[in-house]
C-alpha cells in the first residue's frame, strides 16, 4: 500500500512540473536579424526567411496568414521601409531591390533603398525619419503614404488605398477607391512560406502572382495579361 501511495504522489507531482524547451514558441519573437527577414539577409539587406506558415488573407476572415498555428512559427517581421511603391520586389531577397526589369525600369539606390527609377518617366522617392516611403515625386503619377495604426492609406491621382497590415506587418488587404467612379475594389493578399506568391483581385482584374529565384528574390509578376521579370546582376 505505502509503494502505490508513494508512486500516485510521485506521478501528481510530475504533472505539476512546467515544460521544458519543448514547449510552445514564445509569440512576440522575432527573426535573427532585429526582427527583419533573416533567410536571405540581415537587417539591411532585408533577405527573407525559407521557413514559415502558408496563409491567405480575407477581409473577414480575421486571422493572420503570417502567423503559424498557436503562434508555434511565426514570419519575421517585414520592412517597413521595403513594402511599397510596388509590393513584392524590394521586399524580398537579400539585395536591396532589382537593377532592372523587362517593362525597361531601371531602379538606383541610397543607403540599401531604392531612391529613384525610370519608371513613368522618371520617379524619386521621398522617406520619413524611419525610411518609410513617404512619396514618389513623379509627372505622370504621384503618390503619397501615410501610417496609421497598421494601416497604410496611399493616395494616387486615379484612386485611393488602403493597405490593412498583419501584426508582423505583412499586407493582408488592400481596399482601393478610385477617385472618378467612386467604385470600391479589394484585394487579398496570399502567403507561403513567408513569402507572397498570389494578390487575388476581383473578376474584372484577376489575379497577380509571384515567382522567386533560388536566393529568395522575388523573380517574376504575372498580373494575367504580361510577365514583368526582375533583374539583380549589378549586385
Amino acid at each position: 500500500m505505502e509503494t502505490l501511495e508513494l508512486r500516485l504522489l510521485l506521478a501528481s507531482l510530475a504533472l505539476a512540473l512546467p515544460m521544458g524547451c519543448g514547449g510552445a514558441t514564445d509569440a512576440g519573437a522575432t527573426g535573427g536579424s532585429g526582427g527583419m527577414p533573416s533567410g536571405g539577409g540581415g537587417a539591411a539587406d532585408g533577405g527573407t526567411t525559407s521557413g514559415g506558415s502558408i496563409g491567405q488573407a480575407g477581409a473577414g476572415s480575421g486571422g493572420d496568414p503570417t502567423a503559424g498555428a498557436g503562434g508555434a512559427a511565426e514570419c519575421p517581421l517585414a520592412p517597413v521601409a521595403r513594402l511599397f511603391p510596388v509590393i513584392g520586389p524590394f521586399w524580398f531577397g537579400p539585395d536591396p531591390g532589382p537593377c532592372s526589369d523587362t517593362d525597361g525600369s531601371t531602379y538606383a539606390y541610397e543607403g540599401g533603398l531604392l531612391a529613384s527609377s525610370t519608371q513613368g518617366g522618371g520617379e524619386t522617392y521621398l522617406r520619413d525619419d524611419q525610411d518609410r516611403l513617404i512619396e514618389v515625386v513623379s509627372n505622370s503619377d504621384p503618390a503619397t503614404y501615410e501610417y496609421v495604426d497598421g494601416e497604410v492609406l496611399e493616395t494616387r491621382t486615379s484612386h485611393t488605398a488602403v493597405y490593412t497590415l498583419s501584426e508582423r506587418g505583412y499586407p493582408l488587404v488592400a481596399s482601393v477607391v478610385f477617385t472618378d467612379s467612386g467604385d470600391l475594389e479589394t484585394y487579398d493578399y496570399v502567403y507561403e512560406d513567408c513569402r507572397l506568391v498570389l494578390r487575388q483581385g476581383p473578376p474584372s482584374r484577376g489575379d497577380r502572382s509571384y515567382t522567386y529565384d533560388d536566393h529568395g528574390h522575388l523573380e517574376t509578376l504575372n498580373d494575367g495579361g504580361s510577365v514583368t521579370t526582375y533583374d539583380y546582376g549589378c549586385w
